[in-house]
């Protein structure tokens, strides 16, 4: 759809983004892709309100997480959840296939590349006949800070 008065900006255009994956380009739904773009790692939704407050935005956590959920299933984020609390954690989505290590001391999140996945789905798929259409992996453990804290107070 083309907007009256957008000018596109290329691959990364925030509006056609947006505009491409089915979505009413809004004030508050713009800004929250500009700021999960902006992130390295996957963040909470209560952080993400807080970045998005931070610029000055009067926003409500519950639209925060309506957003994210009608991101998510447009398929412009990754969710996922951590293991210990149940909280989840969303990422801008890239084309590049990646999974997570999440420590469950601290919640900090480390994008792993590459897959060792990808093979044992070829298996899986002729093995049962099955259609593979994707899969999540995502390592819980302790990071090395947090190792080193437990070491120290040993």
């Amino acid at each position: 759809m083309r907007r009256f008065g957008h000018k596109h900006t290329g691959n990364g255009c925030v509006i056609c983004t947006l505009d491409q994956s089915g979505l009413r380009v809004t004030k508050h739904r713009q800004l929250l892709y500009e700021t999960l773009i902006e992130l390295d790692q996957p963040f909470s939704a209560e952080k993400i309100h807080g970045l998005v407050k931070e610029k000055a935005v009067d926003i409500n956590l519950s639209t925060v997480y309506r957003i994210l959920e009608h991101f998510e299933k447009k398929g412009l984020i990754n969710k996922s959840l951590i293991q210990d609390n149940a909280k989840a954690v969303y990422g801008i989505r890239n084309n590049e296939h990646c999974h997570h290590l999440l420590c469950t001391v601290c919640q900090q999140i480390i994008t792993v590349g590459g897959c060792p996945l990808d093979g044992y789905s070829e298996f899986l798929a002729k093995h049962y006949n099955y259609k593979v259409t994707g899969h999540k992996l995502e390592m819980y453990g302790v990071c090395p800070a947090c190792l080193e804290k437990e070491s120290n107070n040993d």
